[in-house]
Parts: structure tokens; sequence; C-alpha cells
């Protein structure tokens, strides 16, 4: 079913994921502070609103890939409580986890679903449609989520109420030798076959060797 969506920071990757919610058949308003970016979504298909309070008029979902926590909080502070009761609001961008639980709790005061999920897969994923997601929280907002998600890329991974940005690396990370076993049993946990871990399951792991978890 197609969907209003507002979504808010079209740059590097922002843009390509707006750009593959028009393909979906989805109407996307975005909003981007640097015209380049706006330019390249406008020739993509997005309609770029001259605010980001335009920009979720009538919105169904709220997209935001901004480049820090800060960014986040005060685009969520500003817009989510102008979406109405029991819309969607979903943060990609990779921000810490108090910042994140921020955003939940302005969702929550506001009536609304939220999700947060950030993205492994760097710019080429977003591109091509084949990020995958590690998706933070409630049971019916990451229902209510998963089809959009699933617009933006080829795996979409719920790993409960909370963030998961301070235990996966995302965009590329070259994860440390140190870091194998943390990775190993967090992605046991959620049951996603990171191509480090199949390697460590095959006694194949080198210490010298970078592994890049990003087409995971």
């Amino acid at each position: 079913m197609s969907k209003k969506i507002a979504f808010v920071g079209l740059g590097n990757m922002g843009g390509p994921m707006a750009a593959n919610l028009v393909k979906a058949g989805h109407v996307v308003n975005g909003f981007d502070l640097e015209e380049p970016a706006r330019a390249t979504a406008i020739k993509a298909g997005v309609t770029v609103a001259s605010s980001g309070s335009a920009a979720i008029s009538g919105a169904d979902i709220l997209i935001t890939m901004l480049p820090a926590g800060k960014h986040v909080i005060g685009v969520w502070q500003d817009l989510v409580p102008r979406l109405s009761k029991g819309a969607l609001a979903i943060d990609c961008s990779t921000i810490d986890v108090a910042n994140a639980r921020a955003a939940h709790e302005i969702a929550r005061v506001a009536g609304c679903l939220s999700l947060d999920a950030p993205v492994s897969g760097g710019i080429a994923g977003a591109a091509g449609a084949t990020l995958t997601f590690m998706v933070g929280g409630a049971q019916a907002a990451f229902g209510s989520g998963k089809a959009i998600l699933e617009n933006m890329g080829k795996r979409v991974v719920h790993c409960g109420e909370v963030r998961v940005h301070a235990y996966i690396p995302v965009n590329h990370s070259h994860v440390p030798r140190g870091c194998h076993l943390c990775l190993f049993a967090v992605a046991k946990r959620v049951s996603v076959e990171f191509p480090l871990v199949r390697q460590l399951r095959r006694g194949r792991e080198t210490a010298s060797e970078p592994h890049d978890c990003g087409e995971a």
C-alpha cells in the first residue's frame, strides 16, 4: 500500500533511500538544508518541500537520516508533535543510545509510534536498496514500518526495544579482533549471520584481516 512519507535528510545515504521509496510507489516529500541534495532528490522523483514542517504535512510516516544525535533530536522535537496521532517516526541515523531513547520518548509523548533503524551497507547499499536495518522499537511499530524498510534494504532485523547502535558496527566499520566475541554474541542473539560470524564459526578468522560487516 502506498504511503505518504516525509523524509528529512537527503544526503549521500538519505537521498538514495528516499529515491527507492519513490520507486516503490510511495509519495515522498523530502527536505534537506543543502541545495545540491535537494536538487538530486528532485531528479529522483522526490517532492522537495520548503521546510521540514511543510514536508510532514499529511504524512503517514516520518523518516530521518541525519549526521548526529543533536540533529535528530532537534528535528524530532520540532516535527514529531505535528504528526497525526498514531503516525510512525523512524530514525535511520547513526546516533548514540541516549539520543535514540530520547527520540522514542518524544514520539511516545506525541502519541506516535517510533523505530530506530540504523543501517549497514554504505552508499552503495543505499543506492541499490540492499541495506541491512537493525531495528529497535515496539512490536506494533515494527509491524507498521517493516514493509517500508524493506523498500530500502534487503534485510530488516527486529532487535527488540533497545537501541543497537552501541553494539552493532554500522556503515562498513572494521571490527577489531578484540570485538569479535561481542559481535558474535550480539549476532547470535538477533540471529543475523554476519560474514565475520560465519568466518569465526568455520575457524578461518585471522588477526591481520579487516572484516567489513556492511554487507551483512
